[in-house]
């Protein structure tokens, strides 16, 4: 999303240090809000706020400059944007064979919705506050909740 707010922007930066940190000198690599994922499924691309993909890179033929393979996607959710990174967005991600986890942040709270693929294709949901842990176990990392909140102001009051 172009133009959120410091926490929005902040939450996601935590995000991508965190994981850059855990994922160093593994397959694993975070990437940020400016590279573009191509869901084959929905047949559209996305830009989430976050990506991870393992291995090598693969890219549709019709655009080298996306990825097809992330097992990972993450959405920090601002008020203008929470009902459709839920509702399509988080579908199309889900549709997506790759994706193995979808994390959904919220930036008015301490707050992080963990979405997971069982391997019968169905999908898992944890919540995680103030205190949490958030096993990735796609990436075979943990990562603390108040890590990714650190410094945020909660500018924007929930409700």
């Amino acid at each position: 999303m172009a133009g959120g707010s410091a926490d929005h922007a902040l939450i996601a930066g935590r995000l991508n240090a965190a994981l850059t940190v855990a994922l160093r000198g593994g397959p694993c690599r975070p990437f940020g809000s400016d590279w573009k994922l191509w869901l084959e499924d929905s047949q559209r691309a996305a830009y989430p706020d976050l990506s991870v993909v393992c291995g090598p890179i693969e890219r549709p033929p019709h655009d080298p400059d996306a990825a097809t393979n992330p097992v990972l996607v993450a959405e920090v959710l601002s008020p203008s944007t929470e009902a459709h990174d839920r509702g399509p967005k988080a579908g199309d991600y889900r549709r997506h064979g790759s994706i193995q986890t979808l994390l959904l942040l919220d930036s008015q709270r301490v707050h992080v919705e963990v979405q997971t693929r069982n391997p019968d294709g169905s999908w898992t949901l944890r919540d995680h506050g103030p205190g949490g842990r958030i096993e990735l176990s796609a990436l075979g990392i943990v990562v603390e909740v108040d890590a990714l909140y650190e410094d945020v102001e909660f500018l924007r009051p929930a409700g």
